[in-house]
């Protein structure tokens, strides 16, 4: 009973401070993440929102590692880039995440070739957008592979080290469509109900698993962007 009380008041504080945090956050944005100079992995850098992560992280002076199954746009990226920053450090992986060994023989490469990776960035994703029944089994397995199980892949990966030095950053592109479930989103918003659970799992484990406090997270969950996926979705 005393046990159940005492975590129940628990509970309660930390839900006040929750609440405390978020409404402080509308007025206080939280600190720059420091990466100059720094080794920073992005999957799904391409196209779309993983280009636009890729300019902005050069014009930060991060030295960028991009990963995506797609050389020639990821080439692309890296000519952006360079009219953007000139002279920016960015070296081009061609990788296909959803191959679990690939991911491990490249995170070595990265490892030996650019340096310790600071921050991963798990971005790579695809949308489908057609209703459960007009689904392609493929499309399923590809939205789920690429989307969620990739970051299996991508943390096992380079995880390792970074709870050696216990220091890190891992960014996680998630969507709105992992928190609210929208119609024609069936295999995405598994996917991505599905990443949002397994970032809120692997924080639990670096406090109470694995006990590193230098390790960071963000979360991110844009509403619907203009990257040339969604062609099936209309909202006012």
């Amino acid at each position: 009973m005393i046990q159940d009380v005492l975590a129940f008041v628990v509970l309660f504080f930390r839900l006040v401070f929750a609440y405390i945090k978020a409404v402080i956050r509308l007025f206080v944005a939280p600190s720059r993440v420091p990466i100059r100079g720094k080794v920073v992995v992005l999957t799904g850098s391409a196209s779309g929102l993983g280009r636009e992560i890729a300019v902005r992280l050069a014009a930060e002076g991060a030295r960028l590692v991009l990963w995506d199954i797609n050389e020639l746009g990821n080439k692309e990226t890296a000519e952006l880039i360079e009219t953007a920053t000139p002279g920016a450090d960015v070296s081009l992986y061609t990788v296909d995440v959803t191959n679990s060994d690939l991911v491990k023989a490249s995170a070595l490469r990265v490892q030996i070739e650019v340096g310790e990776v600071y921050m991963l960035v798990n971005n790579a994703g695809v949308l489908v957008g057609e209703s459960l029944l007009a689904l392609k089994e493929e499309d399923i397995r590809r939205t789920i592979n690429i989307n969620l199980v990739s970051a299996f892949w991508t943390l096992r990966a380079f995880l390792p080290a970074m709870l050696e030095a216990d220091c890190g950053h891992i960014v996680t592109t998630c969507s709105t469509g992992g928190q609210n479930a929208m119609h024609r989103l069936a295999d995405y918003c598994a996917s991505k109900f599905g990443i949002l659970g397994l970032d809120e799992a692997l924080e639990s484990e670096l406090r109470s698993v694995y006990q590193k406090t230098g390790i960071q997270q963000t979360l991110v969950c844009p509403h619907f962007l203009n990257t040339g996926m969604i062609h099936s979705i209309k909202q006012r």
